[in-house]
């Protein structure tokens, strides 16, 4: 287990990604050792790296699984993940107003397509399936097509979505597009 000295959640190594504080190409931290890129940071999640003992049992180095990032199962997997597993140091995305409005299908003030897809692109780096996290720039890019409207229609949704969208630029290793999502979100005008 790890426990994020910053957030009450416990992470099971076995359906986690490590959290680590430097970038994944030049982590020289022991494996489930949380540290910190300053200061005021808080912790990131980087996908685990092939040193870091946590292969999937189900899947072997040279097999490539295509899954179907549409599939209802998937996406309700990646849900329940998010929520449960988001090392965020405040909850970006209150549960139960975003389900409840993604149950009626229609944008509202807490649920839009451009949300639903940050969350999805958010939650696939906690997966230790190659296959699954493969598909979190799928997520990100149908998100990214979305967020025009959701900058000239703001709403605590869209909000939320650029929140997420720049903490996964950033653990993605881009930090200056994920401070210009950072940006949109502060920039949102909510009426």
């Amino acid at each position: 287990m790890i426990m994020s000295s910053c957030s009450q959640q416990t992470l099971p190594v076995s359906t986690s990604t490590l959290v680590r504080g430097k970038s994944p190409e030049k982590s020289n931290t022991s494996a489930g050792s949380p540290s910190f890129y300053g200061a005021t940071s808080h912790l990131h999640v980087v996908s685990p790296s092939r040193d870091s003992g946590l292969n999937s049992l189900d899947e072997a180095e040279t097999v490539e699984i295509d899954l179907d990032p549409t599939s209802p199962h998937l996406r309700d997997d990646l849900f329940q993940s998010f929520f449960k597993y988001q090392t965020l140091w405040v909850d970006v995305v209150n549960k139960e107003s975003f389900l409840t409005h993604q149950a009626h299908g229609n944008p509202s003030r807490w649920y839009c397509e451009f949300l639903e897809n940050a969350i999805l692109a958010s939650s696939t780096r906690l997966s230790t399936s190659k296959a699954v996290r493969a598909l979190g720039s799928k997520y990100f890019e149908s998100a990214k097509e979305e967020a025009l409207s959701a900058i000239s229609e703001p709403t605590p949704a869209a909000l939320q979505g650029f929140l997420l969208l720049s903490e996964y630029e950033v653990t993605q290793g881009n930090d200056r597009p994920g401070w210009m999502y950072c940006g949109k979100s502060a920039a949102q005008r909510l009426v």
